[in-house]
């Protein structure tokens, strides 16, 4: 499962060399690429219009991982005859999977390993200065958006913006090409070939709602991973029946599960994914890529995924296969 704003893009992106779904399916694994609701590829909906109704948008990464990862995990075993699945899981696809797995405990049974690229729990040791800046005003910028009838961010639908973000890349040194996603998220745009970064321009952002962004400001701003803030005791109560909302347990989930962090990485610090592991009571590995300025981006678009990321991966394909 792909990140924050991303889509399943960005496991083939990379192309057939680096790209982890291609060297998944090579190597005779059966490759399921969802998506999470509201980006480019999953905005259908029985009742409501992405486009008319803010109520499309009233969901964050609590509702992908308490309601659309089981729905994906249950088609897949559905559609197979697999009785659990291996999840690879990159940023806020593994916030997901953690959730999951802490409020529906009875799904740990479907899950035979899970493999967590740039793990995201907690937060609250994020470096990045711009999404720091952001996350200290969240409240004022959730508020703002509401009131202009802002509910999605950085939709990828429009023809001629999705055109000249194609182009950008194109005429541009790389460096200022790369800087428009390392600012954010890490060190060293040269990690990434140049004809990466025009496709991936064209593909990223891909959208999420308002409230997704939120959510994540939030655990910016405590350290705890915990449900969605609606920032009042009375609609915390009316939602959980508690005066703020409740920490996710990931004691729950029994998995197993591989961590693994850049030292690069603005986003994912090595504290928070220290607490992490703390806490999960099955982890087999535990392991920070072996160079300084491997970054957020670089476990799903970079140079380095067939020498250094994908030999880790396939090992504990090989070592835990179901």
């Amino acid at each position: 499962m792909h990140g924050l704003l991303d889509s399943s893009d960005s496991f083939i992106i990379a192309g057939p060399e680096a790209g982890l779904a291609y060297r998944l399916a090579d190597a005779c694994h059966d490759v399921w690429c969802p998506n999470h609701r509201g980006n480019r590829y999953s905005r259908n909906h029985l009742t409501l219009n992405h486009e008319e109704d803010p109520a499309y948008w009233n969901f964050s990464y609590d509702e992908h991982g308490t309601r659309d990862l089981p729905a994906i995990v249950d088609y897949v075993l559905n559609n197979t005859a697999a009785t659990s699945i291996n999840y690879l899981g990159h940023s806020q696809g593994t916030t997901d999977f953690f959730i999951l797995n802490s409020v529906r405990p009875d799904y740990n049974r479907k899950f035979n390993l899970a493999i967590c690229l740039a793990p995201v729990a907690w937060l609250y040791h994020l470096f990045s200065p711009l999404l720091r800046l952001l996350a200290k005003y969240e409240r004022e910028i959730g508020a703002t958006l509401r009131a202009v009838g802002v509910y999605e961010l950085l939709g990828r639908n429009q023809p001629i913006p999705d055109k000249l973000l194609e182009l950008f890349c194109q005429y541009i040194p790389e460096v200022l090409c790369g800087s428009t996603f390392f600012l954010v998220t890490g060190v060293n745009p040269s990690n990434i070939r140049r004809d990466i970064l025009r496709g991936i321009v064209g593909h990223y952002p891909s959208a999420s709602s308002v409230k997704n962004l939120l959510h994540f400001a939030q655990a910016v701003n405590v350290n705890s991973f915990r449900r969605f803030d609606y920032e009042s005791e009375g609609a915390n109560m009316a939602v959980y029946g508690t005066t703020s909302p409740p920490e996710y347990n990931v004691t729950n989930v029994i998995v197993r599960v591989a961590l693994l962090r850049g030292e690069g990485d603005f986003l994912v610090s090595m504290q928070d994914v220290d607490t992490l592991y703390s806490q999960l009571p099955n982890v087999i590995d535990y392991y920070v890529m072996p160079e300084k300025d491997w970054s957020h981006f670089d476990f799903v678009w970079g140079k380095r995924i067939p020498d250094q990321l994908l030999p880790k991966v396939f090992e504990y394909l090989d070592l835990y296969a179901a």
